[in-house]
């Protein structure tokens, strides 16, 4: 079973990811609508407190001042998904950097986001506190993180 504040972690960056600053009023009341997890019932101040705390340090979101949070664009940043939403144009650009170049630089640039994201995270996951069926979920962030790790090495990105 899921702890408390890995449940609230999870919903915490479900409502984040739409990259909109939130205070912690907001977040509380975006939790109990849009997740139906509602302060009080299901998590308390020191939960939030925590788990706002380790995603600030985890660099999965920033503190914009005090009590305001937002995603953290540098570790997820555009997702796939909008890149390959963008209108292609095959005309050089200023650059003489094709459209097709461009995407495949920010799609590579993405998944370097991505991989660092995990690296850190993954550092951050203390092993003693992991119930026997996590570790199957650890051994596949494991093998999705070197397959990253060998993409980018593929194309370049050495600081893989």
């Amino acid at each position: 079973m899921e702890s408390t504040s890995r449940v609230l972690q999870r919903k915490i960056m479900n409502i984040m990811n739409d990259g909109e600053k939130r205070d912690i009023s907001d977040i509380k009341e975006s939790l109990a609508v849009k997740e139906d997890f509602k302060y009080g019932e299901d998590y308390r101040e020191g939960h939030l407190a925590g788990v706002l705390r380790v995603l600030v340090t985890n660099k999965d979101l920033e503190k914009e001042e005090r009590g305001v949070y937002r995603l953290n664009e540098l570790t997820h940043g555009p997702v796939i998904e909008d890149i390959l939403n963008m209108d292609i144009d095959l005309e050089p650009d200023n650059r003489g950097m094709s459209c097709l170049e461009e995407m495949k630089q920010e799609t590579l640039t993405v998944l370097e986001r991505q991989y660092h994201s995990l690296v850190g995270r993954m550092d951050a996951v203390s092993l003693s506190s992991l119930s026997p069926s996590d570790f199957e979920s650890v051994r596949q962030l494991s093998e999705l993180k070197e397959d990253l790790k060998q993409i980018l090495l593929k194309y370049g990105r050495t600081s893989a």
